[in-house]
């Protein structure tokens, strides 16, 4: 069994300015990549803004190479103004907004932890049986 990496190994790479594009709205339009690294594991985790929703998906490599591209998914209980620079929270969750890059790096640091560990595993087993 593989070992379950602890968070103070994983390095994150924050490449949000990286990819801010003019547009949230624009169709596909990624705006911010935020990379997670153990070993030779890496989690690519993405985050778009398609028909006003907050949607995200992760590509999985192993020894820098792609394994896996996940479909994308819409964030349950937040939404994003209409500027694209504030996530807002559902009232059933408190209500109340913050600056989307905060959101993004407060989030990503249990998200990546999750991708690279069990989640990666049972991505690697997959791309394995697929060959």
């Amino acid at each position: 069994m593989m070992r379950e990496p602890t968070y103070q190994k994983i390095r994150n790479e924050m490449h949000t300015d990286h990819y801010r594009i003019p547009d949230p709205n624009r169709v596909g339009g990624v705006i911010s990549v935020v990379r997670g690294v153990l070993d030779t594991r890496q989690v690519d985790w993405k985050i778009r803004v398609r028909e006003g929703t907050l949607q995200n998906a992760c590509d999985y490599y192993h020894d820098g190479e792609l394994i896996s591209s996940g479909d994308w998914f819409r964030f349950e209980f937040v939404s994003i103004n209409e500027a694209g620079d504030t996530v807002q929270f559902a009232h059933q969750h408190g209500g109340g907004e913050m600056p989307l890059d905060e959101w993004i790096e407060g989030a990503a640091k249990g998200h990546i932890e999750d991708e690279l560990g069990e989640v990666w595993n049972d991505v690697k087993e997959m791309s394995e049986s697929e060959q």
